[in-house]
């Protein structure tokens, strides 16, 4: 069962919407995106066209948060990003706000969308 702790966004950072446990929970729903982290990086997501605004960085170790980015339901460009020293840019998916997306990040710079 994944467990859900809400957050939001403050001064271009969003705060973690959930932390969900790993399990089968609710999928994320509109204006959501769901980060799930399997790799043994840091892992974020950054809104380039959002002057990128991004969400908070998601630990290593099977954790998954749940963040609440809104949208006026155009496709936005999202960026899955290593938050290592410096930050490595990994891919980029296509968000749109009225159907939420769930991002999982895994090693060697792979990560898989569900939208």
């Amino acid at each position: 069962m994944r467990r859900l702790v809400k957050l939001t966004a403050v001064a271009g950072t969003a705060a973690a919407a959930a932390v969900l446990v790993p399990g089968v929970a609710a999928a994320a729903g509109a204006g959501q995106i769901d980060v799930c982290n399997y790799s043994s990086h840091g892992a974020y997501v950054s809104f380039p066209w959002r002057d990128h605004m991004r969400s908070s960085t998601v630990p290593s170790g099977n954790i998954c948060v749940r963040f609440d980015f809104g949208g006026d339901g155009s496709w936005e460009q999202v960026d899955v990003v290593y938050a290592d020293n410096p930050d490595r840019y990994i891919g980029s998916l296509g968000y749109s706000a009225p159907r939420g997306a769930e991002v999982a990040v895994y090693d060697n710079d792979q990560y898989s969308v569900r939208n």
